[in-house]
């Protein structure tokens, strides 16, 4: 929970965390000033050395800059100029990658900015500027940035961000604020002029200019449309507001906090400050209660959706919930009466079916099962057109498959559901001796959600290939022209120009194109992102852009455009390239993570699956309990791991190196595989919530049965868990598994 701060300086460094490592990337230096090039115009200098050098920027979008330097370094000094930069460009953001700041301004040297297109002087420029920067060059750093944005204009905005840290490292605050109040006019994309005026607003912080980090967090109020980051804004703005006696305001922006994201950590806070200076009433009690209920207030909550019914009797949301908080305060029976009166009360048939379901999970988590199978009933008589009858079917037709009544269970599944039901039918089907039947069913539950938990669990029960085997992992990296070969057949199959898709995207491409050859990726990205999002719908546009940066070998700036079509609706989902498939899912580390795999013992694929899982393969991702690196280990967790495997000397601070993270990771996992014979879902459950748990799970009866024992997992997060990482494990076998 966040809690009031005693001074600007504080109320503004909760920021940072939430906002971007998106102000460190800095930028550029030199030259003679050769015509502009219009943003989206073709850039032959950009394109140069695309195939020869992907392997080298594939390399380092995975992580390993060394290997990235050493492929570069092979093309340092060709007899084409223009591979030459682009050479010089990808060993100098290996460099500077690896902390060589200095050695990146030797190789950039002999990159003249008269000899070279706009947008690759640019880029060199940029680099240049990082480069200066990371010395504390302060003067040649802001000459480097000065120069970038005269050369293309396009990059002025980053070009500005830039000059603003290397000023504010510096210590010039006044000045740093100066240009950052420019920058914030300049035109820009909604993210980066989020970027601008946090860095100002930091600086104000730091000048302790309250009148403008009001101003400038109220510009950001405007900006902002992610309901968390809103709530931050409003409580952060709301609880300066009381540091300086702004009673009347502070109330308001610690309640629009509140309304902003109720389930967010900022509303938990502000509803507290409101609290404290005895103005709750500025919140409308359901949304009160709702704060409450998410931060698992119970008591409280009660009290509060209480108070909204006092007023409105028919407030079915209030009741709903209320009813939610008291079974979850204990009081089950008390719990279960709200939520009949809405199923009775309310003319909405989502609602109502919900509620009567959730009751029903109440009885028999309190052990009624008698109750609770009538209440699941009610569900499929009164309200099986609604979502919640998918889960009735299941939870009834599961508790009499756990009392080992087969017959009722397939009678109940089979009217027919969701996959989850379509692959448990196969499974009561199966232990009747119904081969067929379950095959059926498994196939229905494939069809139904392919590349969803059930559906992948039934094509591995039908005998697909799936991530049981333990083989290398298979690397089938494509970069270069061969990625628009593969891409070919799917725009013919639709009947789509590809020549002209690809030529109107680099175009668009440009400025991100740019930044990634300086090694401002995170900028990059948010270029991306804005394209992607501006073409959301057209799925050729996607492609194509995925297409252009993959052939350069930005492999998860490739992944990001291609985003949105793999979160698109199941049924569209994966009706993409395999090339862009594999892009979706990718794996980082890729030697680093195959080698620890292979040492201790662990299968590589699960691995990367599980890595994926905890931090997205993020080396710096720190969990707010404190696990650390890519596979998320605490740090007592890896002192014990550094005493069996003979570490001397572990620090905690060793667990943010990926190739120490993924060992310790690849041997708890495997100790965990041991230690419950190969049983891959306690294994992974254990991994996420301890030992004690799983093997009290376990003891369940029925719970030897692994898809039993995943049903019954009651940490809503484990058995989340479970599920996500057994399907990244499906995927990347498919995509990547070398099964033999």
């Amino acid at each position: 929970m966040v809690r009031a701060p005693l001074t600007l300086v504080s109320v503004c460094v909760l920021l940072v965390a939430v906002v971007v490592a998106a102000i460190s990337g800095v930028p550029a230096r030199n030259g003679e000033t050769p015509p502009v090039v219009r943003e989206g115009a073709q850039d032959r200098g950009l394109g140069a050395g695309a195939a020869e050098l992907a392997p080298a920027r594939r390399m380092l979008a995975e992580g390993d800059a060394e290997a990235a330097a050493a492929s570069a370094r092979q093309f340092v000094g060709h007899a084409s100029p223009e591979l030459d930069a682009a050479a010089r460009l990808v060993l100098a953001r290996s460099l500077l990658a690896m902390g060589e700041a200095r050695e990146a301004l030797d190789v950039l040297a002999a990159v003249r900015d008269g000899k070279r297109s706009p947008a690759i002087a640019a880029a060199v420029n940029l680099s240049r500027g990082r480069a200066h920067a990371a010395l504390g060059q302060t003067a040649n750093a802001l000459d480097a940035y000065r120069r970038a944005a005269e050369l293309d204009p396009s990059v002025e905005v980053y070009a500005a961000l830039g000059s603003i840290e290397a000023l504010r490292a510096s210590g010039q605050l006044g000045a740093a604020r100066d240009a950052a109040v420019e920058a914030a006019d300049l035109p820009a994309i909604r993210r980066t002029q989020v970027a601008v005026l946090e860095a100002l607003r930091e600086i104000q912080s730091e000048l302790d200019d309250g009148d403008g980090y009001l101003s400038t967090t109220h510009r950001l109020l405007e900006l902002a449309t992610l309901p968390h980051y809103r709530a931050q804004l409003a409580y952060q703005a709301g609880q300066f507001e009381l540091h300086v006696d702004r009673r009347d305001a502070a109330i308001r922006d610690l309640a629009a906090a509140v309304s902003a994201a109720p389930d967010s950590d900022s509303a938990v806070a502000a509803l507290d400050a409101l609290i404290a200076q005895n103005a709750v009433d500025a919140v409308d009690p359901l949304e009160r209660g709702l704060v409450l209920y998410h931060a698992r207030r119970d008591q409280e909550a009660i009290t509060a959706f209480t108070e909204a019914l006092q007023s409105d009797p028919a407030n079915h949301d209030a009741r709903y919930y209320r009813g939610l908080s008291r079974a979850r305060a204990g009081n089950v029976p008390g719990g279960v009466e709200d939520l009949r009166e809405v199923a009775r009360g309310t003319p909405d048939r989502e609602l109502a079916g919900r509620a009567l379901e959730q009751a029903a999970r109440w009885l028999e988590s309190a052990g009624d099962d008698a109750g609770a199978q009538a209440a699941y009933e009610e569900v499929l008589a009164q309200y099986g057109d609604t979502e919640a009858a998918a889960a009735a079917r299941f939870r009834l037709g599961f508790m009499r498959y756990l009392e080992r009544d087969f017959g009722t269970a397939l009678t109940i599944w089979a009217d027919g559901g969701d996959a989850r039901v379509q692959f448990w039918l196969g499974k009561a089907r199966e232990i009747a001796g119904d081969a067929a039947g379950a095959r059926a069913a498994w196939e229905e539950a494939t069809r139904l959600d392919p590349n969803g938990y059930y559906g992948l669990r039934a094509a591995e029960l039908l005998g697909a290939e799936s991530a049981a085997s333990t083989g290398e992992i298979r690397d089938d990296a494509v970069v270069g022209d061969a990625v628009w070969r593969e891409l070919a057949p799917w725009f013919q199959e639709r009947g789509l120009d590809l020549p002209t898709e690809r030529a109107a995207r680099e175009g668009e491409l440009r400025r991100a194109v740019i930044l990634l050859e300086a090694g401002m990726t995170d900028e990059a990205g948010w270029e991306i992102n804005a394209l992607a999002a501006e073409h959301d719908g057209y799925a050729e546009r996607l492609v194509a852009i995925a297409g252009v940066l993959a052939a350069r070998g930005e492999t998860a700036a490739a992944a990001e455009a291609v985003a949105p079509l793999v979160n698109a609706e199941e049924e569209q989902k994966w009706s993409l390239p395999p090339i862009l498939e594999r892009l979706s899912y990718p794996i980082p580390y890729l030697d680093l993570l195959s080698e620890a795999a292979r040492r201790q013992g662990a299968n590589p694929l699960l691995l990367a699956a599980l890595v994926r899982q905890e931090s997205g393969f993020n080396p710096h991702a720190r969990s707010s309990a404190g696990a650390l690196g890519l596979a998320q280990i605490m740090p007592e967790t890896g002192q014990e791991i550094a005493r069996r495997l003979g570490w001397q000397d572990f620090n905690p601070r060793d667990l943010m190196r990926p190739e120490v993270n993924l060992e310790f990771g690849a041997r708890y996992l495997a100790e965990r595989m041991e230690r419950y014979d190969g049983h891959l879902f306690a294994a992974l459950a254990a991994y996420n919530a301890g030992d004690g748990p799983v093997n009290e799970w376990l003891a369940t009866p029925g719970a030897d049965d692994p898809d039993v024992f995943v049903e019954l997992i009651p940490y809503p997060e484990t058995y989340e868990y479970v599920r996500r990482v057994y399907m990244n494990y499906q995927l990347f076998s498919r995509l990547y598994g070398h099964l033999g």
